[in-house]
Parts: structure tokens; C-alpha cells; sequence
């Protein structure tokens, strides 16, 4: 049995290299972007667990 949080099933996906080629890229902190180009807080923007069972309702 094993855990894991945060970006540690990054390299199973596609999802995430394909944001990273994009100009925009993730929009994350940590990222070398230009000046005056969006920003948010590393991992603030995907739904966690709880955020998608709101959004399927009460089963």
C-alpha cells in the first residue's frame, strides 16, 4: 500500500505536459512567466475530492 499528495501522480497523466507547452502555461506561482501574466497559488487551481462531490449533489 502506498500514499501519495500533491503532484505525485503527475507523471502518469498527460494533462499536466500538455498545460505546460500551452503559453499560458499552469498560471502557477513557481512558473518563470512575464510580467503582468496571471498568477495563482501552486495546486489552487483544480478541484480537490470534496469540491467535486458538491458538485455532483447529495446521492
Amino acid at each position: 500500500t502506498w500514499h501519495t499528495n500533491g503532484r505525485g501522480t503527475e507523471q502518469l497523466s498527460h494533462t499536466f505536459p500538455l498545460i505546460d507547452v500551452l503559453p499560458w502555461g499552469r498560471q502557477e506561482q513557481w512558473q518563470d512567466s512575464p510580467e503582468g501574466w496571471p498568477k495563482t497559488p501552486t495546486y489552487s487551481g483544480w478541484l480537490d475530492s470534496p469540491d467535486i462531490a458538491r458538485l455532483y449533489g447529495n446521492a
